[in-house]
């Protein structure tokens, strides 16, 4: 994931100055993991937190179904906020994976907030695992292989099976439409 860099953000924050980089890290980070892992309301409030305390600054978040509003503030320096909005996505669980790592690491001290600003830009922008086809194949087949599941008899498992075939082949086409647009 790239060399680490020393942090310099804390000294520049115990400072009393506002460093930008650390406002547009937890701007980002926010919007990663609003995006990519619907992280619980609790969870995405503490990760932020910790990772603002990490670089001496106040972090806050209000988060809703597909937005957040975070307000940062630094000491003996003007308040950061920001809204952010995320439309549904298919969570990736690769990015997931590799977005506790990344705060791991700033929570270590092993990243400066440009440095981890860099880290989740080519997180954001990495390709796809698989091709989009194989995620609607994937999506599909794990739709059917769970309404057994969760049904009382097989004969509504066969309804369920039944009712989400003839839909599946529209849920393709806007699945395609939505992705190559």
């Amino acid at each position: 994931m790239g060399t680490d860099t020393p942090m310099t953000a804390t000294e520049n924050a115990a400072a009393g100055n506002a460093d930008p980089e650390v406002d547009t890290l937890l701007s980002g980070l926010t919007r990663f993991l609003l995006l990519h892992s619907r992280w619980g309301a609790f969870e995405l409030r503490d990760t932020v937190r910790a990772v603002g305390r990490r670089y001496g600054a106040h972090a806050e978040i209000l988060a809703v179904a597909d937005g957040a509003v975070l307000n940062v503030r630094h000491a003996d320096a003007p308040a950061y906020h920001d809204t952010i909005r995320v439309g549904p996505e298919l969570t990736r669980l690769d990015l997931v994976s590799k977005a506790k790592f990344l705060v791991n690491r700033i929570l270590a001290g092993r990243l400066s907030a440009a440095a981890a600003s860099r880290v989740l830009a080519r997180l954001e922008s990495s390709r796809d695992p698989y091709p989009w086809w194989l995620r609607v194949v994937g999506a599909v087949l794990f739709a059917v292989g769970f309404a057994p599941g969760v049904q009382q008899t097989w004969r509504e498992a066969e309804i369920a099976v039944g009712q989400f075939t003839p839909g599946a082949v529209p849920l393709a086409q806007a699945a395609v439409t939505l992705i190559h647009g």
